[in-house]
């Protein structure tokens, strides 16, 4: 909407919901040699971790896939 992607997750703290703005500039993989970790920054500057991208299922995955670089 708008230009925003809107994401509802889980994370260490509860339950969170946030808006991303242009994702291919705010969806990275923390080390991109070894492709393991991903970091999301919403539209506040906050910063979400996924530790291990790999054990997401396939569909969630591919929300973020199209993304990384």
């Amino acid at each position: 909407r708008m230009g925003y992607q809107y994401y509802e997750v889980i994370t260490n703290a509860g339950k969170r919901e946030f808006a991303l703005r242009d994702a291919s500039r705010n969806i990275r993989y923390v080390n991109p040699e070894k492709r393991g970790a991903v970091q999301i920054r919403d539209i506040d500057g906050n910063r979400y971790l996924i530790d291990d991208f790999d054990s997401f299922d396939i569909q969630s995955r591919k929300k973020i896939e199209a993304f990384l670089v």
